[in-house]
């Protein structure tokens, strides 16, 4: 008998085959596609570190859309095969040629997807007259379709961190023209961080939609549904580990998922034990810090790192107050920077004025940088202090 599949995904852009948590947002972006007008959620960006979930909340919101009538054309801003508008414009030319008449057409490849349904034909007119791309243009002859117009479009776009500053103006124009004329078009756009300054305009303009990290609740949920689908289950305690462990990052829950049920496969057991979570954390945090924190590095500038060394001092949550004193700065430059590592995913707020790492794994990455061990001479210095300092009355004689 062979043994189960694997049913975690601990690969970035997977599809998992639970998806838990984020019901809330959806139902609010839901009315982007069943109410367009004047919905804000109707360009939306996600932007987080690598494993916060954005890629699959995209496809959710695309299954949103495609449940409605709409037209969902998505591509990658990183695919290196063209301009990002060339392949949009491409895909809505698919869905055009899909639905007119082709016996003077041939066919050259290309995708889109309309209720669920693949259109996979892209055509060309034999000796036609080359045309340059119009985004624009191309998404007004789809409106003009008629009986086969969708109901609206969806321009998704993956990796958008990777698309240049007049990639994303020309979407932008070209979606803002459409809604001056009261055509139904959406964008979801879901990339890494970039610093707010060197943000396109048009991304800066969408919508935010916030990637929390998940509750316990639903990191429970997220592990045991999908180890049923290779027919295995969680020990009890096992289970607790595993939700601690995840500490609420979707890939982290992936990657602990992924280990602790292949540790169980290996050795033909359709439980997973404790020990089966336990010995294969090591390699689940290695493989986080390798694809996530090590990546998070290189993009911290030289005060974000400062001021997350100030974070790691302590075993918990630090107070903002806590930062002011260890970095020696003004409340508004620690403000600042708090703000900064709130929007790039990187901290989260635990109750006012108290925040935490989000990352599982971020706070003892940091305590192996130069800057954290400089905080810790510092504090060990100012113990010494203290410890040395002459009690009240010392050396005083009556």
């Amino acid at each position: 008998m062979s043994k189960p599949q694997n049913p975690f995904t601990p690969t970035f852009g997977a599809v998992p085959p639970v998806v838990v948590g984020r019901r809330s947002v959806l139902n609010e972006i839901k009315e982007a596609y069943t109410a367009p007008a004047g919905n804000g959620y109707s360009s939306v960006s996600l932007i987080a570190h690598r494993g916060a979930g954005k890629t699959v909340l995209l496809n959710e919101i695309q299954d949103l859309a495609t449940d409605a009538g709409w037209l969902v054309i998505q591509e990658d801003a990183g695919d290196d095969t063209g301009l990002l508008q060339e392949r949009l414009v491409l895909g809505l030319q698919d869905f055009i040629d899909s639905r007119t008449d082709h016996s003077s057409r041939r066919i050259t490849g290309g995708s889109a997807s309309i209720l669920g349904v693949g259109v996979g034909i892209s055509t060309t007119v034999p000796n036609a007259p080359a045309a340059p791309p119009n985004l624009r243009r191309t998404l007004e002859a789809v409106f003009r379709m008629g009986d086969d117009a969708p109901v609206g479009v969806l321009l998704s776009v993956d990796e958008v961190h990777k698309a240049t500053e007049g990639e994303i103006a020309t979407l932008g124009n070209a979606v803002q023209h459409l809604r001056r004329n009261a055509q139904p078009v959406a964008t979801a756009l879901a990339g890494l961080p970039v610093l707010e300054s060197n943000q396109p305009t048009f991304l800066a303009r969408c919508t935010p939609i916030e990637i929390s990290m998940l509750s316990d609740t639903d990191i429970e949920l997220g592990l045991v549904r999908t180890a049923l689908v290779a027919g295995i289950t969680f020990a009890d305690e096992a289970l607790k580990s595993a939700v601690e462990a995840s500490a609420g990052y979707p890939y982290m829950m992936q990657l602990v998922g992924w280990h602790s049920c292949g540790s169980a496969i290996a050795r033909d057991s359709s439980v997973i034990s404790p020990e089966d979570v336990s010995d294969t954390l090591g390699a689940a945090h290695k493989r986080l810090k390798s694809s996530v924190l090590s990546r998070v590095g290189y993009a911290l500038t030289d005060a974000e790192r400062v001021f997350l060394a100030a974070m790691a001092l302590d075993e918990g949550p630090t107070k903002t107050k806590v930062l002011q004193q260890r970095l020696g700065q003004s409340r508004q430059f620690v403000n600042d920077y708090r703000v900064r590592l709130l929007d790039s995913g990187l901290i989260c707020q635990v109750e006012r004025g108290v925040y935490d790492f989000v990352i599982p794994g971020h706070r003892a990455e940091m305590r192996g940088s130069e800057e954290y061990q400089v905080f810790q001479d510092i504090e060990a210095e100012r113990a010494s202090r203290i410890k040395n300092r002459p009690s009240p009355g010392h050396g005083l004689e009556r």
